[in-house]
């Protein structure tokens, strides 16, 4: 991303690396976003795995996860 755009580049790479960090500072619970951050920046810097797979595990780390611990009686 450096090469080809500079310093928006440089911009991107640090709301793709950040953005999961703060996220996680603010809910804790969700226990996948850490190993998910992991597993995407690994495969990222492969170029097979470059088009599909990271983008999913990228978007599946910064989902929001709430625990139900209500449960409906009918």
């Amino acid at each position: 991303m450096l090469a080809e755009h500079g310093l928006f580049g440089i911009a991107g790479i640090l709301i793709l690396l950040f953005t999961p960090l703060f996220l996680y500072l603010k809910n804790k619970e969700n226990i996948y976003l850490i190993c998910l951050f992991t597993f995407w920046l690994l495969t990222i810097n492969h170029t097979g795995m470059r088009v599909a797979a990271p983008s999913f595990i990228y978007a599946l780390a910064l989902l929001r996860l709430k625990k139900d611990t209500e449960i409906n009686s009918v």
